[in-house]
């Protein structure tokens, strides 16, 4: 009797439990928002004592500034980009009621440039972009980032600390940013990354395109939707549709994989999407590639093409370089001298970049980067990573700006090609690899260059 007694209520249990777990409903409660003032904490600088998003952090001493102004409308510098902005603030009652429905908020933080990582209580809840030495792109949509109820003080003072880099050093908050903060809606608590089997997006045969799509959901309630992959060609024809319907129970995951075999040399699009009642909840949009350097292009240079470049490249040959090396004291750390070097170019104009000549004997492999489209100066690596490094700034930008006098440069002397701007720049980046071939430590055999943007 005792046997049945303890079967029965572990049956009686498991259906409990069962419906325990499906008692959690979706919260469909209206969104409570509420808007703060403008005023931040900023300081300049990247923060490397790693103190800058902690909640303890002592920043009485850093300036006052507004979201809804400019830094450059404040008459605020960056230091080589980077700053730091700190607020508290306090939730009302009412917010904090709604959030401990909803289980967490969004923090609307307006328009930031150009990229980010975001605090809360000094936990990272956001990031956009890429900081240098590993910049990538330019970021400036809006920040909305996801903070979960355990994470918030519902009863006292909140800290929000944002770093931010900018390399037009005019970055952070952008005219008109104000800060407020909503309940999070079930779709705010649904993340979706994609993991791309070949770490630097190129595959090579006889291995096919493969990703992994991951919906983590964290909400307390079960979420259906339809998970849609697509995959076109790089001009959007396409090529295959996945599509399936899912449920992710609550702080739940789930795992699934998408493979194409065979494609043609080039490269491709990827959208993700997990829409809910004909709507997109989150997305991802990327490229990849498929053993690129057998792509087949027709030619369409012009006829002139190669004797107008071969002719160039012997006028840039006739120009001395005159190298000029000194040394940077504030760059140079453990493993690097970081030198500003200073050279002629085509039209013997004076061009600028930084270079990180390694403390090590040898022959060493070298990385010569290209500056985006007006940045800012900023210095190359400085700890060890097994290579030299010079960053160049082209003509009238960066290093040369004060110098300038190409206007805007993407439009001057836009009417002939024998004056226009990028018959120098791209000369310029010339230039940069016959100083790296020059150097006795470089083993110019092993020479990578790297950017973004117009260094792309």
């Amino acid at each position: 009797m005792k046997k049945y007694t303890i079967y029965f209520l572990s049956v009686i249990t498991f259906f409990l439990v069962l419906s325990c777990k499906q008692a959690v409903k979706e919260n469909l409660d209206p969104i409570v928002s509420e808007s703060f003032s403008a005023d931040w904490k900023f300081h300049a600088g990247e923060g490397v004592d790693s103190l800058w998003m902690n909640v303890d952090y002592n920043d009485t001493a850093w300036q006052e500034v507004l979201s809804s102004k400019s830094l450059k409308d404040q008459n605020i510098n960056l230091d080589n980009g980077f700053g730091w902005y700190r607020k508290r603030i306090q939730m009302s009652d009412v917010l904090v009621n709604a959030i401990k429905n909803k289980g967490g908020i969004m923090l609307h933080l307006g328009r930031l440039a150009a990229t980010d990582e975001v605090y809360f209580n000094g936990k990272l809840v956001g990031k956009t972009g890429e900081f240098p030495q590993d910049y990538r792109g330019y970021f400036d949509n809006e920040r909305n980032y996801f903070v979960p109820e355990e994470d918030i003080d519902l009863t006292g003072e909140n800290l929000i600390a944002i770093k931010f880099h900018d390399g037009w050093n005019v970055g952070g908050f952008l005219q008109g940013a104000a800060l407020s903060i909503s309940t999070a809606e079930t779709k705010d608590k649904l993340a979706l990354n994609v993991q791309v089997a070949d770490s630097d997006y190129i595959f090579m045969a006889p291995s096919p395109v493969q990703i992994k799509v991951n919906i983590d959901n964290k909400n307390k309630w079960a979420v259906q939707g339809r998970l849609m992959v697509t995959l076109t060609t790089d001009d959007y024809q396409p090529l295959k549709a996945d599509s399936m319907d899912i449920e992710i129970d609550g702080k739940a995951s789930i795992s699934k994989f998408f493979s194409f075999d065979n494609p043609n040399p080039g490269f491709y699009r990827y959208t993700v999407q997990f829409r809910r009642n004909d709507t997109i909840a989150c997305e991802k949009k990327f490229n990849v590639g498929f053993e690129p350097e057998k792509i087949n292009s027709p030619l369409d240079a012009k006829d002139d093409f190669k004797a107008f470049w071969d002719n160039n490249l012997k006028e840039l040959a006739k120009v001395a370089p005159d190298y000029k090396l000194t040394l940077v004291p504030q760059y140079s750390k453990i493993d690097y001298d970081v030198y500003l070097v200073e050279m002629r170019s085509f039209g013997n104009e004076l061009i600028r970049g930084y270079y990180a000549k390694p403390k090590r004997e040898g022959k060493h492999p070298v990385i010569v980067e290209y500056m985006g489209y007006g940045s800012q100066p900023y210095p190359p690596n400085q700890w060890w990573d097994g290579f030299a490094y010079f960053v160049l700034s082209i003509r009238g930008q960066a290093l040369n700006q004060p110098t300038n006098r190409f206007g805007t440069w993407i439009t001057y002397g836009l009417d002939n090609k024998d004056n226009y701007y990028y018959r120098g720049a791209f000369l310029d980046v010339v230039r940069a690899l016959d100083f790296v071939c020059s150097r006795p430590e470089i083993d110019a055999e092993k020479i990578a260059v790297r950017g973004g943007s117009q260094g792309g």
